[in-house]
């Protein structure tokens, strides 16, 4: 049993590999669907004790998929906010424009 904190800004998230029978995969994205009130998560004995799933969705075609979004977008995070001075490559600068044509306000 382990007791955590839930944090206003960044809100825990499950990551799901789905496979197949036929040998393909996806990944699924999950929140932990709770009462906002409640800073402390509840206590129990395994997942199912705990949280109910909200917001359940397919994120990823494959887990390739997955993996190179997940590095592109935290070495973005990391090269925008934290600043860690490091020029973006020119896969990021594309990946970054494709992002803000979708999310104009980002």
């Amino acid at each position: 049993m382990a007791r955590n904190r839930w944090s206003r800004w960044a809100k825990p998230v499950l990551w799901y590999l789905h496979l197949t029978a036929n040998g393909g995969c996806s990944v699924a994205y999950a929140e932990p669907a709770h009462d906002d009130e409640d800073e402390d998560a509840p206590e129990g004995a395994s997942l199912d004790d705990v949280m109910k799933l909200g917001n359940v969705a397919i994120c990823a075609a494959s887990f390739e998929e997955f993996v190179h979004r997940f590095w592109m977008e935290k070495t973005l995070w990391f090269s925008l906010y934290e600043k860690t001075k490091a020029p973006l490559t020119p896969e990021q600068q594309a990946y970054l424009d494709a992002v803000k044509k979708v999310l104009p306000n980002l």
